[in-house]
């Protein structure tokens, strides 16, 4: 969304890493296709020097299970991703049980307050979701328990772009012709998007903001399929979306992504260009996830954690299962998690003041 992202992925050893990892990672997938006739894992190969560091030690943790709140239903794209990490973050914690607990509701802040409220002692974490956390605490109607200052951040995990997308047959062919028809016609073409002040939402605001135009925004409060469930059957004319789990839609014909809301393409999608690339610069969006714990955990159990989640994410077998299910995972520190959580406060605020909020 801004350049608080670029500062985000400036990340040193780790990132190279992650980057080798991934390589690493899609051989042993296509390894273990061979012979099946599957395709190989697509990965993005850089050099890398830096390993994540060894696992430290702390008497007597992890002494019992340890939970992990996700703050949306099961089956979803961050349930998934969650529930992937988790043998291998059981075997960094030398075989501790980590057991996932769903609590959807309220657009996310149901689960967000049980882990801002929950004892720090390092038996419990969550996931947690930029932007949607922060629109959450800013918005005084929502009347949050928990703000900026209730979290600490682990882990970075999957970032997922923001795309704009239309159904296969749309007569709508590029996004130049999306803003030409809103224009047209003010308050009138139809776009989903998944909830108030959501990424996709952010993202739809952000394309009002520069171009002038003006959406008659439709809000799927269900969530991401109740908005393909609507672009698919013509009930709205574009979609704001997250990518990931609309790639096989699109690769199957029945949608079409005219852009992503991202600095780079999507090695899913390759053909798909960016709104930089197309001229509308700076429009960038996404759902950004990380690990976190309540703030007030001892500094020798949070480290336990985050070195625990840094080997369990950069794994390769956990990265290549991450890569077949379209999730691109982008480690980051939990420290550069917080500082791009930050940054990213005073753009939101901005957005929110679109929608009289």
């Amino acid at each position: 969304m801004t350049d608080a992202i670029r500062r985000n992925d400036r990340q040193d050893g780790s990132i190279r890493f992650a980057r080798r990892a991934l390589l690493a990672g899609a051989a042993l997938l296509a390894a273990a296709c061979a012979g099946a006739g599957a395709p190989a894992v697509l990965a993005q190969s850089a050099a890398g020097e830096a390993a994540p560091p060894a696992m430290p030690k702390v008497a007597g943790f992890p002494a019992r299970p340890l939970r992990l709140i996700i703050n949306s239903a099961a089956g979803g794209s961050a349930d998934i991703a969650a529930r992937t990490i988790v043998p291998f973050l059981e075997k960094e914690l030398g075989g501790a049980n980590v057991v996932v607990v769903n609590r959807p509701g309220a657009g996310q802040q149901i689960g967000l307050q049980e882990l801002a409220l929950a004892k720090p002692d390092g038996y419990t974490m969550g996931l947690i979701t930029l932007p949607a956390i922060a629109t959450i605490y800013l918005d005084p109607r929502r009347k949050a328990a928990f703000g900026f200052k209730d979290f600490q951040a682990l882990a970075q995990h999957v970032v997922d772009p923001i795309g704009i997308a239309v159904r296969g047959d749309s007569p709508l062919r590029s996004v130049k012709e999306v803003i030409e028809g809103a224009r047209a016609n003010p308050g009138k073409m139809r776009a989903g998007s998944t909830g108030i002040l959501g990424a996709n939402h952010l993202g739809l605001l952000q394309l009002e903001k520069q171009t002038g135009v003006r959406f008659a925004t439709v809000q799927f409060d269900g969530g991401g399929a109740e908005n393909l469930a609507a672009i698919l059957g013509g009930n709205v004319d574009v979609a704001f979306t997250i990518v990931g789990s609309w790639v096989p839609h699109a690769k199957s014909g029945k949608l079409r992504f005219l852009a992503l809301m991202d600095r780079e393409r999507s090695r899913y999608l390759p053909e798909v260009r960016t709104m930089d690339e197309l001229g509308y610069r700076g429009l960038y969006s996404n759902s950004t996830r990380a690990f976190a714990v309540p703030r007030g955990v001892r500094p020798e159990i949070a480290r336990v954690l985050e070195v625990a989640l840094q080997r369990a994410i950069l794994n390769p077998a956990v990265l290549a299962r991450m890569e077949a299910s379209n999730l691109l995972t982008r480690y980051t520190s939990g420290a550069a998690f917080m500082q791009y959580w930050r940054g990213q406060e005073s753009e939101i605020r901005s957005l929110m003041k679109l929608v009289g909020q």
